[in-house]
């Protein structure tokens, strides 16, 4: 295993979690909320769990992202005057 097999891993696996989390919280979270809970209530669990989810996203998925995201292109050649190359979409699917 390789050090940007790690970075690739820690990629994926930090969108996953992010958009698992959003996932879980709309499809369970939320809905079970509206069925069980009062009005006042459910503004309570769920700006608690809204507050909560922000927090670890700021500080773990969106530093995690980024920063493997920026390695992982820097490692490719990717560089800020090639996306700007009207050709660059088309490369893409090549360097898969």
């Amino acid at each position: 295993m390789t050090w940007w097999s790690v970075v690739r891993f820690l990629h994926v696996l930090s969108a996953a979690l992010w958009v698992g989390g959003q996932l879980t919280v709309s499809l369970v979270v939320l809905p079970l909320a509206r069925r069980l809970l009062d009005e006042q209530r459910r503004a309570e669990v769920l700006g608690a769990v809204g507050r909560r989810f922000g927090i670890i996203t700021a500080a773990v998925f969106l530093p995690a992202q980024l920063g493997s995201g920026v390695a992982l292109a820097w490692r490719k050649g990717v560089t800020l005057a090639s996306l700007a190359d009207p050709g660059y979409g088309g490369s893409l699917p090549q360097s898969c």
